[in-house]
């Protein structure tokens, strides 16, 4: 059985679970991030996103801002110029989080800056 407390899981209603979802995707798509190829099929276990359904606001991002975490140079090479050109340079955070080889061997050949954000 999953800890879903540890995980920090909660139950929460429909409503929320809607206005998380496509919260978060207005949030992405603002960055120039489309919803996975899978929302196409899995969407219509949703409501459509209209009034029927009571808006809840959430904040998204990291204090608000839009921030990157990747898992890898090469995730972090496919979303930085989105976020770059949908927001501009500057104006969100990336934080790499990797933990193979091959990314802590290009680690120490790259500065800070080489994708203009500093590592976090």
């Amino acid at each position: 059985m999953i800890d879903t407390y540890r995980l920090g899981l909660r139950e929460c209603s429909y409503n929320e679970a809607h206005n998380w979802i496509y919260g978060a995707i207005a949030f992405a798509e603002e960055a120039g991030i489309e919803p996975d190829k899978s929302f196409k099929i899995t969407q219509y276990m949703l409501e459509e996103d209209n009034d029927n359904i009571p808006l809840i606001e959430y904040d998204y991002g990291k204090e608000g801002k839009h921030t990157l975490v990747a898992h890898s140079r090469l995730e972090a090479s496919r979303y930085l110029p989105l976020l770059e050109k949908n927001l501009g340079k500057g104006n969100f955070d990336f934080i790499l989080n990797a933990d193979d080889d091959f990314d802590e061997d290009l680690d120490d050949d790259l500065d800070d800056d080489d994708f203009g954000h500093s590592k976090h």
